[in-house]
């Protein structure tokens, strides 16, 4: 998991425009929290549900996360601001 947050930080911090990074890093330590309650929710999904199930969400959840990963950009290639702003990575 650090190896994981390591490689997060510096990736936002190679893509955020400079005087942006103290928003973005703090944009997504608020926007993790709600990663604090998957366990919660894979507990009622296990008592309710099955394991089975929760196997299934969570293997198609790492699959997606994996498969938009090959929609990332090398951020020490110079890219075009404006084609930044425009979602065209």
């Amino acid at each position: 998991m650090t190896g994981q947050m390591i490689g997060n930080t510096n990736f936002l911090l190679d893509i955020s425009p400079p005087k942006d990074r103290p928003t973005y890093i703090s944009l997504r330590g608020t926007l993790r929290f709600p990663v604090m309650i998957f366990p919660l929710i894979g507990g009622i999904i296990v008592q309710h549900i099955s394991y089975n199930f929760l196997f299934m969400v969570t293997v198609l959840s790492v699959l997606s996360g994996f498969i938009l990963t090959f929609r990332l950009h090398e951020p020490r290639e110079k890219v075009p601001v404006k084609e930044m702003h425009d979602g065209n990575f």
